[in-house]
């Protein structure tokens, strides 16, 4: 009996215009995840879709992507972290071919 997985989408970002195509992309999967982060690297106000989902996290500016993404992997709430960048979207169904490809257990890395 497979269990659910909670997904944290973590996106770091200087404000791209594609941030708003990838953050939709993320909320849009087949298995949604319960949270999308979006880290932003910039004093910038981004222009993102309506969710309750969503949550903004700012940095103190020009910390780069890695420290970036540390810092919404370290404030994520779900099992699993996954990673996007703002100027990259998935197909609806990522997270459920992803999942479904993940072996049993909580330690594990993938990458595709």
């Amino acid at each position: 009996m497979a269990t659910e997985r909670a997904v944290s989408v973590v996106i770091p970002t200087i404000g791209r215009p594609s941030l708003r195509t990838a953050v939709e992309s993320a909320l849009s999967q087949s298995s949604p995840p319960v949270e999308v982060i979006v880290v932003l690297d910039a004093d910038c106000e981004p222009d993102l879709p309506q969710s309750s989902a969503i949550r903004v996290l700012r940095t103190s500016g020009g910390v780069g992507p890695s420290s970036a993404k540390h810092l919404g992997v370290e404030s994520a709430s779900g099992d699993i972290i996954a990673l996007l960048d703002d100027d990259d979207s998935w197909r609806t169904d990522k997270l459920a071919i992803q999942l479904a490809a993940a072996p049993p257990g909580d330690e594990w890395i993938m990458s595709s």
